[in-house]
């Protein structure tokens, strides 16, 4: 497969184990190093090629299955251009059947990226600086309170830095050259761990069992069973499915996600009868998760939409979006909580 010319990142698709993309690189200069850098930190092996009269010249070499480590946080391949020539490169992608895979791939000058790099790591700092700060939040007025929808809070929060910290490209930093296929399944029991728990706090700050209980239960039920068939039976017997079964499977997980996060939505629209300004700021980082997911499918699953800005993922904006709107609901409870109790002191004075 190439790379189609009304798409500029690299998408390929269920049935496709092998694929490549070509391109030329023009330099009017003397020879200089450039970075070859890739978005997405999950690409399975991926081999850089020269064209040399006629002759193909390995580069460079990343990936999960790769035997090497990511110098920094995303893969990127280093290599020399050539003094004042037109030379034709080959990328060529190895990935596993059943499962699509899309990635942004950037050519940067040497110098260039060290400055993106500097812009992407203040940005990426900044974001774990709130996450951090709303986790202690969350653990302070819960020892205040002992209202335990801010210890979902604070666990949600966690789980999904730890996942954006994943696809960001951290956990591949972490781990050694021949542990990097575990940065995916690190990835993946995140994914699924926040969205589960983002579910179960919403019920406790929707407060479902009180106007929705029949939902409630039915959410709780849909879980269990979820959690035991995909991420239970699914995984055991994955390596003797065919791709079209695995393609299917997937698409059944991506039904119960949307049928809980839909869910979810019938408790809050519930909820705004009863607490127009709490249900109203939860509604809209409710929007952005919602927004976020959408457009990793779109973009992973499908390879419709490009969503990168300043070399970071959309997901990573959608997502400090969300943890804002989410502190301030959660300050909001706060307050409502201290002047009930107040008020509850009053009245028994």
């Amino acid at each position: 497969m190439e790379l189609k010319a009304d798409r500029d990142f690299i998408y390929y698709g269920v049935d496709v184990a092998k694929a490549y993309a070509k391109f030329n690189v023009n330099n009017r200069f003397e020879q200089q190093p450039l970075e070859l850098v890739f978005s997405y930190p999950f690409l399975d092996n991926v081999v850089l090629y020269q064209l040399d009269n006629d002759h193909l010249k390995q580069v460079g070499r990343i990936g999960l299955r790769s035997g090497q480590k990511p110098k920094q946080r995303a893969w990127s391949i280093s290599f020399l251009a050539p003094r004042k020539e037109n030379t034709t490169y080959f990328l060529v992608f190895d990935k596993i059947l059943g499962k699509p895979k899309a990635t942004d791939v950037t050519l940067y000058a040497s110098n260039v990226y060290r400055k993106v790099s500097g812009l992407q790591t203040t940005i990426i700092g900044n974001y774990f600086g709130f996450a951090i700060l709303s986790i202690l939040f969350a653990f302070f007025i819960f020892g205040l309170t002992k209202d335990s929808v801010f210890i979902g809070y604070g666990v949600y929060i966690i789980s999904l830095s730890i996942m954006i910290g994943s696809y960001l490209g951290y956990a591949n930093s972490f781990l050694g050259a021949h542990q990097q296929d575990t940065a995916r399944i690190v990835f993946a029991i995140f994914v699924e761990l926040s969205t589960v728990i983002f579910v179960l706090f919403a019920q406790q700050l929707l407060q479902a069992k009180k106007y929705l209980p029949k939902l409630k239960k039915t959410l709780e039920i849909v879980i269990v069973v979820a959690v035991v068939v995909f991420k239970g039976i699914i995984p055991l017997i994955e390596e003797s499915l065919a791709p079209i079964q695995l393609a299917f499977f997937m698409k059944m997980w991506y039904s119960t996600i949307l049928f809980l996060i839909s869910a979810v939505f019938v408790e809050v629209i519930v909820y705004l009868r009863h607490n127009r300004k709490i249900g109203s700021y939860f509604v809209l980082s409710y929007l952005f998760m919602i927004l976020g997911s959408v457009l990793v499918v779109l973009y992973q699953s499908i390879g419709w939409i490009k969503v990168t800005f300043y070399g970071l993922s959309h997901i990573l904006f959608a997502s400090a979006i969300e943890i804002i709107f989410l502190s301030i609901t959660m300050a909001l409870i706060a307050g409502k909580i201290y002047q009930d109790r107040n008020a509850l002191a009053n009245k028994l004075l």
